[in-house]
């Protein structure tokens, strides 16, 4: 009974610890080359200062947090996790430390290592549970092996009590995998729920909430510009081919524009026809560079029904204002650009205008 009791003991604190892993993970900057090692060595110290069960097999299971270690993160992680359990091994001085250091820390640093994937340390692979059953079963082989070695014989109750024992390191193992890939379907859920909420859902684009966010952070930058897009007789192409139409129509104009805009730009679709873009420039020649490639582009893009009316084709206007100041609001120089797109549409549409233009006009 004691046996059990100090084996469900040592469980509990590799299940808790493991909990306490995955929850701060997203919390913890440098987190696999700091934490995770840091972790893993006191989740492993944690098991070797509990009073083991006087198994003649394995007198306890610091292994567990190292082979879950060197499986997610690879051989650098897993062997610095080994780090803390054999100071405390060699600070103690027990008997057959060198032994274990090898037995039960690095060796199993080693063995998990060989399973590990590089897409296993984000959320987007679920590690396979066989994973852990397959390296419970070579760190048993690797035991038993070492006992032969040491005895040249195995007594049934010494075998007894291998087997159970490798069954609670695959059982424990599977329940820690479990774990992992659990948060990581619910942090992919979120993921996803997020990205709902900040896109658009017809044309793909990051929404006006999203945009809006991105761009408060950046109207401190005094480098920046917006950019408001109009498709021109947009109107027209609805009233003449429907609605269904119209929405491939704005579709695929926000996949034209999105591929148009420079690397560091951010395009949204702000509302109806009209999209946004914010630019990481100040520099008018830059910006007519953007705004005459954004126009042309759409204006040469042979969209189905190019043509509503005969010499009416899919264009787009376009308004510039770009930031004077950091104390401007992103809310005025959305309204610059806007103004200036109303100039661009009320003087012959397909083009772009700067708002400085107004007061010349």
């Amino acid at each position: 009974m004691h046996e059990l009791f100090v084996v469900f003991a040592e469980a509990c604190t590799l299940v808790t610890m493991g909990y306490f892993s995955i929850r701060i993970q997203t919390k913890v900057e440098f987190y696999e080359k700091i934490a995770i090692p840091l972790l893993t060595g006191i989740s492993s110290l944690l098991v070797l200062i509990e009073p083991n069960a006087g198994s003649h097999f394995w007198g306890d299971f610091c292994f567990i947090p190292i082979l879950l270690a060197g499986l997610r993160y690879g051989l650098p992680c897993s062997l610095l996790s080994t780090l803390i359990p054999a100071a405390y091994l060699l600070i103690v001085g027990e008997t057959g430390w060198l032994q274990m250091i090898i037995l039960d820390l690095l060796i199993p640093a080693g063995i998990s290592a060989i399973f590990y994937k590089p897409t296993y340390r984000g959320r987007y692979v679920s590690i396979p549970l066989r994973n852990g059953v397959i390296i419970s079963v070579l760190f048993f082989m690797i035991h038993v092996a070492n006992q032969f070695a040491s005895d040249w014989k195995i007594h049934f109750d010494l075998l007894s009590d291998m087997l159970f024992q490798f069954c609670f390191v695959a059982a424990t193992l599977s329940v820690l995998i479990g774990m992992i890939n659990d948060d990581s379907r619910s942090w992919m859920t979120r993921r996803k729920l997020e990205m709902q909420a900040n896109q658009d859902g017809l044309t793909k684009l990051p929404n006006l909430r999203s945009f809006m966010n991105i761009a408060r952070n950046a109207v401190w930058d005094d480098t920046m510009s917006i950019l408001m897009i109009d498709i021109d007789n947009f109107k027209n192409y609805n009233d003449t081919l429907g609605h269904l139409q119209g929405d491939v129509l704005l579709r695929e104009v926000g996949y034209v524009l999105k591929n148009a805009i420079g690397s560091k730009d951010y395009i949204a679709r702000y509302g109806g026809e009209e999209f946004i873009v914010l630019c990481h420039t100040r520099d008018n020649g830059a910006l007519r560079k953007l705004a005459g490639n954004l126009c042309s582009s759409v204006s040469n893009q042979p969209f189905p029904h190019r043509e509503v009316q005969p010499g009416q084709c899919i264009t787009i206007s376009v308004g510039i204002s770009a930031s004077c100041s950091s104390a401007l609001e992103i809310q005025d120089l959305i309204a610059e650009a806007d103004a200036a797109l109303y100039l661009s549409k009320t003087t012959g549409k397909n083009k772009y205008s700067f708002y400085t233009e107004l007061s010349s006009a």
